[in-house]
């Protein structure tokens, strides 16, 4: 609750000024008690200037409320006494006075930049602008106008913008996750293929949105490059390759044991053209084309194993077997079953 007395000692202390003795008891920019140079700017309170009786703090116990003098509530925030009736009402006619006729334009489309004409819907705004930039600004009382929490930005893109191929766009995520994700720096959102980056390893927010533009830059760029060494065959069963993979090449010695040329064909032949091979063919690219854990986002770390001191059995390294994702819906294998009996002959379930 606040009280304001309508007359302070420092108005008259205005007042008693010869230049006002001469026929003008008021000066023409002075309309009620605080006066332009006794409160000229934006300020903290301070008692020898105006008497104001504002109680501050929490009372305890049904005390007395502080005085204002040597208050630290009333000089932690700055006033606006500054900003007397006649000083806002000056300010919003000088305004007026340079607007435009209303018909032309907006109350103040002269002093802002006009909105483009093909920015009139949100998906109009995030088709020409895809990259969303989040940080905040923290306002406190303290002595110091720095928050260490100010420091973090946040940059969200969708990949679909980046006009990535499928490979271009598995090696970007295969890139955020063994290097951003381990730090807490990215995440990928599979349900609108969005990539988040994170940082706050500077000081200062611009530092850290320029490390991020930085970082996405070198990203787009390196999963663009197709190196050699990335056409050579891993063996890894998240890798299907139908022209090159163990399938296709038993399918081929199975049936024409003879053609030799077929199997070292990276071109379909005259076998694959069959019906029975070719959904054998679209069974096992459905069920090893199923997202692997680069594509399901969210991406969640794996839970810690707790340490034991005294562990009795030595941890198994180099599991042999890679478990396929897709081979878990009931779906594909039973396409892949149906597909299995058309090659042998036999009639499906």
């Amino acid at each position: 609750m606040t009280f304001c007395r309508l007359e302070t000692t420092a108005a008259k202390a205005v007042d008693s000024r010869p230049e006002l003795q001469k026929g003008n008891n008021k000066p023409s920019s002075v309309v009620g008690p605080f006066k332009p140079l006794v409160i000229p700017g934006l300020s903290t309170t301070e008692t020898t200037r105006t008497e104001l009786y504002k109680p501050q703090n929490l009372v305890e116990n049904e005390g007395l409320s502080p005085g204002k003098y040597a208050n630290t509530e009333l000089m932690k925030i700055p006033n606006f006494l500054h900003l007397s009736p006649e000083h806002i009402r000056k300010h919003c006619e000088a305004l007026k006075s340079r607007l435009p006729p209303p018909h032309q334009f907006s109350l103040f489309s002269e002093f802002t930049t006009k909105w483009p004409e093909g920015l009139k819907t949100d998906s109009a705004v995030t088709k020409h602008y895809p990259l969303e930039v989040v940080y905040r600004t923290f306002l406190n009382s303290a002595p110091s106008i720095r928050d260490r929490r100010a420091r973090f930005v946040t940059l969200r893109i969708p990949l679909s913008t980046l006009k990535l191929d499928k490979r271009s766009h598995l090696k970007l995520l295969r890139l955020a996750k063994s290097y951003g994700f381990e730090r807490d720096m990215a995440q990928y959102y599979a349900d609108s293929d969005t990539l988040e980056l994170k940082s706050g390893r500077c000081p200062v927010k611009r530092q850290n949105y320029d490390y991020l533009t930085y970082v996405l830059t070198v990203l787009t760029m390196e999963s663009k490059k197709h190196e050699a060494w990335e056409d050579v065959d891993t063996g890894s069963y998240l890798d299907f390759n139908w022209l090159s993979s163990l399938q296709r090449k038993r399918l081929l010695k199975l049936f024409s044991p003879q053609d030799e040329t077929s199997l070292k064909s990276p071109t379909s032949s005259e076998l694959e053209k069959m019906p029975a091979v070719r959904s054998y063919r679209q069974a096992l690219e459905e069920m090893f084309s199923t997202p692997t854990e680069e594509l399901c986002g969210p991406w969640q770390k794996p839970p810690k194993v707790p340490k034991r001191r005294h562990y009795h059995w030595p941890p198994i390294r180099d599991i042999p077997f890679e478990p396929v994702v897709g081979a878990d819906q009931s779906a594909h294998l039973r396409s892949y079953g149906d597909a299995v009996r058309k090659l042998w002959g036999l009639s499906p379930t």
